[in-house]
């Protein structure tokens, strides 16, 4: 299941606030391209921003403090399409005319953090808070980058002073939240969400965050109704149909779910992640032929995206088709050199369809496992003919939690046992799988099937191995059928 995070950005001034310091050029100097191309940018009309802008700085005749502005704002266009290396390059001439504006470097920040380059961005709001420690915004952007970095904590001191700076800001409370929640501390994060949602009760991206956070915690009923709300103030985003499709997905409520993910679709045909969502659906209801169409897209839009392959390999699988399996495992592999249980998946599919894979199994062995006696590594002893079912079973067994240590409170000793009760479920889930793997492998469909049924007993539905399971058996009972 896949879930878009996202946080608010800030930019320092508002192109208004440029235009009031170039208004008064408009008799002296000139500056009618550029009121233009504001204007032109205000009404969203982006590419004609940028030739007006491009004009103002080609024709305008203006100081340098003031081409500084008609650059700065010609990056931030370029960044508005998308083009942060064109707005990277204007940022750098706005800052070679005007080294103390304090915008330019937020804004360049801004641009980099959307390249990834996080630690380019916090160089440049160190920047800009160093020539003005008053200024809001970049503290708010760092924290932002620190946040994408997961350094929490100096995410939510930067918030912090944001918000001493400006205590009206919504977006900050926002951001904070979502810093609190990303460190598991929800009703902090609630707190800054409802004090956003007191300050402007018609955000949708604050409503959208607090059902992030929600969900996170499992209370997807709460979830789906700030996601609700998010989509009645903005009906066309995308990402809110998307993140409420996954928690009606997380409810059972596969129908909804698989709606909300088409209208993902429609809205942006182009983002991939509603179609991976939406393959998991289909494949949930048993509708795994739509599932890999989805697949199909996302390889279309993007051919060398690993999980598309390995989410389409799977569905092979589970559909018996083997050998499509192994190729797509293979091609997966090949992008990506994922882990341990990717190439487990890979061996099994191998020798399904007949193949010898020994000399892969110890290559992947090598590879990925780097402590046999620790899980999964009993599977590839099991695979490799070193352990038999019984033994591979018994390594899956977790070691038990010490809950004799006096200074244990109740309620630790109650989180302990729960922690090792998941974890057996979990392990135990894919160790009747993969012993059912290894018995039909040598064609011992009746012992497999006893495992598979142990495998669904677990009921860790989340697993893959539980969907395998369940289609693996739904196959052996469809063949006896045909055979009687």
């Amino acid at each position: 299941m896949k879930t878009i995070v996202r946080r608010s950005l800030k930019l320092g001034v508002a192109l208004v606030g440029a235009w009031l310091l170039l208004a008064p050029l408009a008799c002296d100097q000139g500056g009618t391209s550029f009121s233009q191309g504001f204007q032109a940018h205000e009404q969203g009309k982006i590419d004609k921003a940028i030739r007006l802008y491009s004009l103002s700085i080609r024709q305008d005749n203006l100081d340098r403090t003031n081409l500084s502005i008609v650059y700065n704002n010609r990056g931030r266009a370029w960044a508005a399409k998308g083009e942060y290396d064109k707005a990277i390059a204007d940022y750098n001439q706005a800052i070679e005319l005007a080294p103390k504006d304090t915008n330019a470097y937020d804004d360049r920040g801004i641009a980099w953090a959307a390249k990834g380059e996080y630690d380019k961005a916090i160089a440049d709001y160190n920047q800009a808070i160093e020539l003005n420690p008053e200024f809001a915004s970049p503290y708010n952007n760092r924290g932002n980058a620190w946040g994408d970095k997961g350094e929490y904590d100096k995410a939510i001191a930067d918030y912090s002073r944001a918000i001493e700076l400006n205590p009206k800001d919504a977006d900050v409370y926002s951001n904070r939240g979502s810093a609190w929640a990303d460190k598991g501390e929800y009703d902090k994060a609630f707190a800054d969400y409802n004090r956003a949602i007191e300050l402007h009760p018609r955000d949708a991206s604050i409503y959208y965050v607090r059902g992030n956070s929600w969900a996170a915690k499992g209370e997807h009923d709460k979830a789906i109704a700030d996601y609700s709300r998010a989509i009645e103030l903005n009906p066309k985003d995308a990402n809110a149909y998307n993140n409420r499709g996954n928690s009606w997905k997380a409810k059972g409520e596969y129908g909804k779910a698989i709606a909300d993910y088409s209208r993902a679709i429609e809205l942006s045909p182009k983002q991939t992640i509603a179609y991976y969502n939406r393959g998991v659906a289909w494949v949930a209801q048993g509708k795994r032929d739509k599932a890999i169409a989805d697949y199909n897209r996302i390889i279309e839009l993007d051919p060398k995206d690993a999980s598309a392959y390995w989410l389409r390999g799977r569905t092979y699988f589970d559909c018996g088709k083997f050998a499509d399996a192994v190729k797509d495992f293979y091609r997966c592999l090949v992008l990506e050199p994922g882990d341990e249980y990717q190439a487990l998946w890979r061996y099994i599919a191998r020798r399904r369809v007949g193949q010898s894979a020994g000399k892969d199994l110890a290559a992947f062995a090598s590879r990925y496992v780097k402590d046999r006696s620790a899980w999964p590594g009993p599977v590839f002893d099991l695979f490799a003919g070193r352990i038999d079912s019984g033994k591979c079973l018994q390594a899956a067994e977790p070691k038990k939690p010490d809950l004799a240590d006096p200074r244990l409170s109740e309620a630790d000793k109650t989180a302990r046992k729960a922690g090792y009760e998941k974890l057996r479920r979990e392990q135990l889930c894919e160790a009747y799988f993969y012993v059912a793997q290894y018995e039909l492998i040598r064609g011992r469909t009746d012992t497999a099937r006893q495992f598979l049924r142990k495998c669904l007993a677990t009921n860790v539905t989340m697993f893959i191995e539980y969907s395998g399971a369940k289609a693996e058996l739904k196959r052996i009972d469809l063949g006896r059928n045909e055979n009687r």
